[in-house]
């Protein structure tokens, strides 16, 4: 789907049903430790969670 970023880029993004999201976000939290303030997972490496 197109999606306009800030500084009016355009881009794509995909959609996905809300329940698979949330399955693999849990499952990949589990597969991750945390270091400091970010998460490191072994596959997808350094990222951060916000609410």
């Amino acid at each position: 789907m197109p999606h306009v970023v800030p500084g009016g880029q355009i881009t794509q993004m995909s959609v996905v049903e809300e329940e698979a999201f949330k399955y693999a976000l849990d499952k990949a939290m589990l597969e991750s430790e945390k270091r400091g303030s970010q998460w490191y997972h072994p596959k997808m490496g350094r990222f951060s969670v916000t609410a």
